[in-house]
């Protein structure tokens, strides 16, 4: 009953609001601004950082060292390495489907079993 109500008045609720924040009423400005614009989020400007080594091990160095020299802050080095550890992962899966397809070929074969 009070939601059919308010809903049925929104527009003049709404005009009134605006027009008192056009009048000078922050408070208005205000809560009409946060019902129409969503609140602004800190984001970090993109990052291009060369990661050195051939390992994993060797990239997170490397994030590291981008760290210690100030290139990089420490959420985005925190970022970056949470991110090779997640690859990390990635491989270990699929190195182990790998295993298990030859394994189960050769079981299939009738080859060496472990």
């Amino acid at each position: 009953m009070l939601r059919a109500a308010i809903v049925r008045h929104a527009p003049q609720i709404i005009e009134q609001m605006a027009r008192r924040a056009l009048a000078g009423d922050a408070v208005a400005g205000r809560a009409l601004l946060a019902l129409a614009v969503p609140p602004l989020r800190a984001t970090d400007e993109p990052l291009s950082v060369h990661l050195e080594g051939e390992t994993l091990a060797a990239k997170a160095m490397s994030v590291l060292t981008a760290l210690a020299s100030g290139k990089v802050t420490t959420q985005q080095a925190s970022e970056l390495v949470g991110a090779l550890a997640a690859m990390a992962q990635l491989r270990q899966v699929d190195e182990l489907e790998a295993r298990i397809s030859t394994l189960e070929a050769q079981q299939r074969a009738g080859g060496p079993r472990p």
